[in-house]
C-alpha cells in the first residue's frame, strides 16, 4: 500500500504473557488508513501489548498512579532504540493493555476494536505532541479522535 504522506513504519510486540488480541489486525488496517493525515513527516514507533500487572507497573513508575490503565505513551527522550529505521524520525512507544480495553468497551458499551482503536490514535496523537492537559487541548484532540473514529467513541460527555 503506499501512502499518500509522510513515511510510517510501526512494529507491534507483546510483553511476555501477553497475546495480541484478534483486533489489533483492524487496528493495522486504521493505522495504514489514518497515520498518514495526521503528519506529513511520518514517523516510527513501536505499538506494544501489555498485562495488566505491567501497566499498571509502568504506570507506577512514569506517573506515580498505582493503577492500570488502557494506554500509556513514551517519547523517544534522548536514546532512541538502536533496532528502528531512521531513529531520528523516531516518535516512542505506546503501550496497551487490552485486558483494560475490553473493559472500558464494555462499560462504555462501545466495541472492543473500535476502543481499541481509540486507545492506539490516543498514544499517537500523544507521541505527536497533542495532550489533554487543559481544557482547550483536550477538545482539540478529542476533536483529531472524532474525526477519524466518530462521536461514538466518546460517550455522552454530558453526564
Amino acid at each position: 500500500m503506499s501512502l499518500p504522506h509522510g513515511k510510517w513504519d510501526y512494529e507491534v510486540l507483546a510483553m511476555p504473557l501477553t497475546e495480541i488480541p484478534e483486533a489489533s489486525a483492524e487496528t493495522m488496517t486504521f493505522l495504514a488508513d489514518t497515520l498518514p493525515y495526521l503528519t506529513t513527516s511520518g514517523g516510527n514507533f513501536t505499538l506494544v501489548y501489555a498485562s495488566r500487572t505491567e501497566i499498571q507497573d509502568l504506570n507506577r513508575a512514569h506517573r506515580d498512579l498505582d493503577t492500570p490503565t488502557d494506554v500509556l505513551s513514551f517519547p523517544p527522550g534522548d536514546h532512541p532504540p538502536p533496532d528502528m529505521n531512521e531513529a531520528s524520525n523516531y516518535l516512542g512507544d505506546i503501550v496497551v493493555c487490552y485486558e483494560v480495553v475490553s473493559e472500558n468497551s464494555d462499560s462504555a458499551d462501545i466495541d472492543p476494536a473500535l476502543e481499541l482503536r481509540h486507545v492506539v490514535l490516543h498514544g499517537v496523537l500523544h507521541l505527536l505532541g497533542y495532550s489533554h492537559g487543559s481544557e482547550e487541548e483536550a477538545d482539540i484532540m478529542r476533536m483529531v479522535e472524532e474525526k477519524w473514529l466518530g462521536s461514538e467513541i466518546h460517550g455522552d460527555l454530558s453526564e
